[in-house]
Parts: structure tokens; sequence; C-alpha cells
């Protein structure tokens, strides 16, 4: 029977590879030449990793979040009105692929999937919501949608399910605990070279260029957009602390420096959202567990006796007080809020579509009762929760409630039947709670649809853990 199952997979391997191989060539006769070559060059790349996939596909996860993190820079247009092309989508592509064949192989099994049964419904709910209130003709505008709705559920609820189902034994979870401090260190010397205009050291040199994205000035990284870098920094600080006393004695200090310098690089994102959703999530671990706390103690004193005597160098008192003071942004979420439950009123059930709320929100925007110094003209949603109420109705909302709560008591479940200790005791539990914190308060705050990467990293760890408490409850 092994020999069988190597034997489908090479064969799937060959096919696979054929297969892409061929719509490149046929992808590549209708662009420009230049695209030709950057095709090709991903052609190659792929065929690397199918070998290394199909023996761990943990190692295609961790490629598709490098190729994700850099998605802003590698993007291939086909021409107006088709769908851009990037590296992350044809990796994406693959893993779906690499999840159909094991299901067909029967390594899987879809027995007991109440949490993915609520995201594929929820998925159908927000695309026929699209397709009724923007049509089925092929647009730039209804590309760029269902684009979103990639980043929002498609993308985000397929990695939960990979990880749930293939990321489970240590070896693979502390594999890409450390990748993801890898990308960590990245993301935190690239914000400290943001703050001090170290433009040299900056990678790619298009993060300080102030006419793409937004927040500049802020340290915004390869998502351009500071809340977004604060996010994804945030989450990783907590995978990293969990490796500070998981890691092997020899590696240990590669971990520990990455949890002194991070945090820092949180606060130069300048963006309090990020601030909070960090403390509060530092405060709840140690809180919880007292290994913890006791490393995040001394992470704290490590960072003192580094800013407290630089703190003029290193800190942009200025900015800080301007950030922490500014009650423009307090205005503005007062004024959405007014617009969310005005649209809400007319569309209780199932709402104004998905992605669909700047078409209306003009409509409904009405500005505080009293003088309002910063009037906006027509309001961006600032909060996911009340996005998917407003776009999808108390329907899609509802079951988006269901899919945390069901995640949540799965966690909870894991917790009470854990050993105290080991890598995958009640410790990764506590992780995945400190994650939630900082994505659950961030997306209290901005609208998580228009980027992938925190969606993916929230998604991923929820899978791993229901993957653990789905084997602790004794089925495959």
């Amino acid at each position: 029977m092994y020999t069988l199952i190597m034997r489908a997979n090479t064969l799937f391997i060959s096919l696979g590879l054929l297969i892409m191989t061929g719509c490149f060539v046929w992808a590549a006769i209708l662009i420009k030449p230049l695209n030709f070559l950057i095709l090709e060059m991903a052609v190659i790349a792929i065929a690397a990793l199918l070998y290394l996939s199909y023996r761990d596909v943990t190692n295609l996860v961790a490629v598709w979040l490098l190729a994700l993190l850099f998605v802003f820079f590698s993007k291939t247009s086909l021409g107006i009105d088709m769908p851009n092309l990037s590296l992350d989508r044809m990796l994406w592509c693959f893993l779906a692929a690499y999840y159909l064949f094991a299901l067909f192989m029967g390594r899987i099994s879809l027995k007991r999937r109440m949490t993915e049964l609520l995201m594929l419904i929820l998925f159908c709910l927000a695309f026929f919501s699209v397709v009724k209130m923007k049509g089925a003709s092929m647009s730039r505008e209804l590309l760029d949608t269902y684009s979103l709705l990639f980043n929002t559920y498609i993308a985000p609820f397929f990695v939960f399910v990979i990880a749930k189902d293939f990321i489970q034994d240590e070896n693979k979870v502390r594999k890409l605990f450390t990748f993801l401090s890898v990308i960590l260190l990245y993301l935190s010397l690239t914000a400290i070279f943001e703050h001090f205009r170290l433009n040299a050291f900056v990678f790619p040199q298009d993060i300080m260029n102030p006419n793409l994205g937004i927040h500049f000035g802020r340290a915004r990284g390869p998502f351009l957009q500071a809340a977004i870098n604060g996010t994804v920094m945030g989450i990783l600080c907590i995978t990293n602390l969990y490796m500070v006393f998981n890691a092997r004695r020899g590696y240990r200090l590669f971990f520990i420096v990455i949890a002194v310098i991070s945090p820092l690089a949180v606060f130069f994102t300048y963006t309090r959202a990020a601030w909070l959703g960090l403390v509060a999530s530092f405060v709840f671990i140690s809180f919880l567990n007292p290994r913890f706390r006791k490393y995040i103690w001394g992470l704290i004193f490590l960072g003192a006796i580094i800013t407290v005597p630089l703190h003029a160098k290193v800190l942009d008192i200025d900015k800080v007080v301007a950030r922490s003071s500014s009650m423009s942004p307090i205005y503005d979420r007062i004024n959405l809020y007014y617009t969310y439950f005005n649209m809400i009123k007319d569309r209780p059930l199932l709402g104004f579509g998905f992605a669909n709320f700047s078409n209306y929100s003009h409509e409904y925007f009405s500005t505080m009762r009293r003088e309002n110094p910063y009037q906006f003209v027509i309001p961006e949603i600032h909060d996911s929760f009340m996005g998917v109420l407003v776009e999808l109705g108390l329907t899609g909302f509802l079951i988006f409630m269901s899919i945390l709560a069901v995640v949540f008591s799965k966690s909870i479940y894991l917790y009470r039947h854990s050993v105290p200790d080991g890598f995958l005791g009640r410790g990764i539990v506590v992780v995945f709670w400190g994650v939630a914190i900082i994505y659950l308060v961030n997306a209290l705050f901005i609208d998580m649809k228009f980027h992938q990467f925190q969606n993916a990293l929230f998604y991923m760890i929820a899978g791993i853990i229901s993957g653990l408490s789905a084997r602790k409850a004794g089925y495959e």
C-alpha cells in the first residue's frame, strides 16, 4: 500500500508539473516577453518545490507565506479586465491541488467538519452576494472584488484546512514557528530601518516610496500599511516568544534577540490598535502562564536597558504624543458607527453585499450631532466585525461568529486535555489565544479584507489548534 501511494504521489507531481507548465506557456503567449521570462522563472521555482512539498507540505506553506509577504511587488498584469498573476496564487493553486489529491487518495477524512462547513457556508453567502449585487460580467471592479474575497475567505479558510490536516506533529509546527520568527526578524529590522530613514537597508526599496501605499513615515513594511504591519508583527511576537523558551539551547539566543527588538518595531508603526493588541496579549498570557510571565518581564527589562538611555535618539517623542493625543480617528469612528447602524437598519438580514460598503455608505453617512472638525466625505470600513454585519447582514455575522466560537471551543477542549508541559502541550493553546487577542483587537479598528497575510496567520494557527484538538478527541 505504501509503495502504491508513493507511486501515486510521483505520478501526481509529474502530471501537476506538466499541466502547470502548459498553463504558463499558454499565458506567456498572451503577454509581453518580459513577463514570459518571469513565468519561466516561476515554473523552475515551482518544479523545485514540488519534490519538497509532497514530502512535507509545511515547506510549501512556508514558501507560500514568503511569496505572500512580497505580493505587492510581484504582481504580473495579464491585461485590462484580467486577473493579476502572482507567485503566491500559483503556489496556493498547487496547495489546493495537493489537498484534493490527498483527499482522493483517502489520506484525510471529511468527517466531523463543523468549522469547515461553516466556512463554506460563509464563503458561498459572500460569493452569491457579489454575483447578486455586481453581476457576473468580467470587469476590473469585479475582479478586484473577487481578489478581496480570496484574501478574506478563500485563502485563509483553506490554509486553516491545510494546517488542521497536515501540520500536526511537533517537528512541523516547530519548523513553521522558526520560519515565522525569521519573517519577524525581517519585518522588525525593516521597521527600524524605516524609522531611522536608513533607506539603503530597506528591502524592497519601494517601501520608502511615498507615492505607494499609505502611512508613509510610519513603519509599514512590505504591506505598505502600518496597521497591517503592526498586526502581523504583533502576532509573530507571540509565536516567537513561544520559541524563546522552547528552542534548543544553542538556538535560543536567536529568538531572544528577535523578542527584544520586535516590540520596538511594533511601536514604530505608531498605530494604537497594534500597541493595544500586543499589550493586551502579553498581559493575558502572563496571567495564564507563569513561564511566559518570567520571560516577558525579562524582555521588558532588556528593552528598557536599550531604549531608556537612548530614548531621545530611538523614539520620536513628538510623533508619539501626536499619535496618542490625536482625536481625529476617534471622531472618524464615531461617524462610521452612525453610518453602520443606519445601514444595518435598512438591510438587517443579508446586508449590502460583500465589499459593497463604499458603494452605499455615502448615502447613509451622518456626522456627529455636535460640531465635528474631522469630517470626511465617504467613510470606509474600519471595523471588520461591523463590516461583516453591514455587508453580509445578521446571517453572515452569525455564521462568522459561529466559526470563531467553534474554533475557540476546540482550543478550550485541547487546553483542558493537554499536559502542562511540552511543545504541543497547554502552552501552544495559550499562544493561539495570545495571537487571537492581537488579531481580533486589530480587527476592531481595521478592515481585514485588503490584506491576506494576517488572515492567513490567524487561521493557520487556528487550524493547527483545531487539528490537535481533533486528534486529542480521538478521531482523525
